[in-house]
């Protein structure tokens, strides 16, 4: 998992929480071929 500003992988459906210092978890979705299971930290 890495951290980015933005998002590294475009998705749908997937599922974004916000921690405690503000960084946006990321995890799973559709992209383009199919289901992802990677997830990332986004840094706003």
């Amino acid at each position: 998992m890495d951290a980015v500003r933005g998002q590294a992988t475009p998705r749908a459906v997937h599922t974004a929480t916000t921690l405690a210092d503000g960084r946006v978890l990321v995890a799973g979705g559709l992209q383009h071929d199919g289901v992802t299971e990677r997830c990332e930290l986004a840094v706003p």
